[in-house]
């Protein structure tokens, strides 16, 4: 096979390093000395900016918790507030109707 073929195959290592960073992938099929110009990770760098990760990733979390609660609570109080509004207007149309019915059953 010549070096035309071998770049229409590609290995497992490059679909996970495609789907990491398609970019990465993208530049190193276009330049082949594209690895050399990178800088060389060790794996605490990776450790470190996996841990990074997590960290971003809990803070993101709670804060993803904290605005469900807040939804869920105003949630809550729309309800109410609807539940409220409701039985004001009810208690307003039986007073009206009422109020009504007295004055036609007066007689002037």
């Amino acid at each position: 096979m010549g070096s035309s073929d071998d770049s229409k195959i590609i290995s497992a290592s490059e679909i996970g390093e495609y789907i990491y960073c398609s970019r990465s992938f993208w530049l190193r099929r276009m330049s082949p000395n594209y690895r050399e110009l990178t800088p060389k990770r060790t794996f605490l760098d990776l450790f470190r900016a996996k841990e990074g990760r997590l960290e971003l990733g809990a803070k993101l979390h709670v804060k993803h918790s904290l605005q469900i609660k807040r939804q869920q609570q105003t949630k809550k109080i729309a309800y109410l507030l609807v539940l409220f509004i409701s039985i004001f207007l009810i208690i307003c149309i039986i007073g009206f109707l009422i109020w009504r019915i007295l004055l036609l059953s007066l007689s002037f």
